[in-house]
């Protein structure tokens, strides 16, 4: 008896998640698709991002959308004790750090690399990095990434999500919207493989966007478009 009911219970369970999935992602994809960010959402040579939660300032040199997606140029400058949030790794573009001030730590699949003024480090697509400030002085370089695809875009939605509010954004927060910007930036956190990223993006992107999460959103490009 007992065995017949947790196997009635099971297959309950995996009826409603069958359903859930064919559902949400039918409304999520066809029904109410996100629509595709205009070229105007895409960061230009001027733009100025500020993070204070992490210490950060991306000055935009020059964007993909000047280079015809060839590449991306921006200065890149980090507060003494200041860190990219988290450790992570792009699938589609290489980035090169060349450091014009201070010392700049980036961890890179678990090794540090500690550089001066006049070194550079290149990091390789699919390898996990961290850029860390652990000096007393302001760290600046010039970010360099080829190709740009869409990491312009994705700088400006990332920091325009985390500077919304006016405290750091709790966890629950950045792993519901990183449901929605893991495959559509092929960018991923370094600590979970990317398989499980792609299946957990797959099954929660629908729950996320319920929630008012979203892969873009206007007003997190326009808040750093420089006065006209």
């Amino acid at each position: 008896m007992f065995i017949k009911k947790f196997y009635r219970l099971i297959s309950v369970i995996i009826c409603i998640l069958l359903v859930y999935i064919f559902v949400g992602q039918f409304i999520h994809r066809y029904v109410f698709p996100e629509p595709l960010p205009h070229n105007t959402m895409y960061p230009v040579a001027g733009d100025v991002i500020t993070n204070p939660f992490a210490g950060e300032q991306i000055t935009f040199l020059k964007s993909g959308i000047e280079t015809n997606g060839a590449y991306s140029l921006r200065e890149f400058r980090l507060k003494p004790g200041g860190a990219v949030p988290r450790a992570h790794m792009h699938t589609d573009y290489d980035e090169t750090f060349k450091v014009i001030q201070g010392s700049l730590t980036v961890i890179c699949n678990g090794s540090e690399h500690v550089l001066q003024p006049g070194d550079s480090l290149t990091i390789p697509r699919g390898t996990a990095h961290q850029p860390v400030s652990k000096g007393n002085e302001e760290i600046v370089t010039i970010n360099r990434v080829v190709p740009a695809a869409k990491h312009d875009l994705m700088l400006a939605q990332t920091h325009g999500f985390f500077t919304e509010k006016d405290r750091p954004r709790s966890k629950a927060e950045f792993f519901l919207q990183a449901m929605l910007f893991v495959d559509y930036y092929r960018t991923y956190t370094a600590d979970i493989p990317i398989l499980a990223q792609k299946v957990l993006s797959f099954l929660l992107a629908p729950t996320a966007r319920l929630l008012g999460y979203r892969t873009w959103k206007p007003q997190y490009s326009k808040k750093w478009k420089k006065p006209i």
